[in-house]
């Protein structure tokens, strides 16, 4: 079973604070990272230049909308992170959402 933490307030960059193996409290190494939209709207940080201020919506909206064309949504807006322990990588890994 995967030990989930959630860590509000914590950096957007790096490792999140508290991650550490669930299982023997070692380092753990980032795995992967699960975003809601595909950059940061309100700065448009990372916003794809196809993506541009000039980029139209595709008609009926199947990919839902530029911003977020998976619909998905992590908690309140969060990021879904895993990461693996560095020591055993067979521990099951450690989940955080910020």
């Amino acid at each position: 079973m995967a030990h989930a933490l959630h860590v509000p307030g914590a950096a957007g960059a790096g490792l999140a604070r508290g991650a550490y193996c669930g299982e023997c409290g070692g380092p753990v190494d980032a795995l992967l990272t699960v975003a809601g939209t595909e950059w940061d709207g309100p700065t448009d940080s990372w916003r794809p230049v196809e993506c541009g201020e000039t980029a139209e919506e595709p008609p009926g909206r199947p990919h839902g909308s530029l911003h977020a064309p998976t619909m998905v949504t992590i908690g309140r807006g969060y990021s879904l992170q895993f990461y693996t322990c560095v020591g055993t990588p067979t521990h099951p890994p450690r989940i955080i959402m910020q």
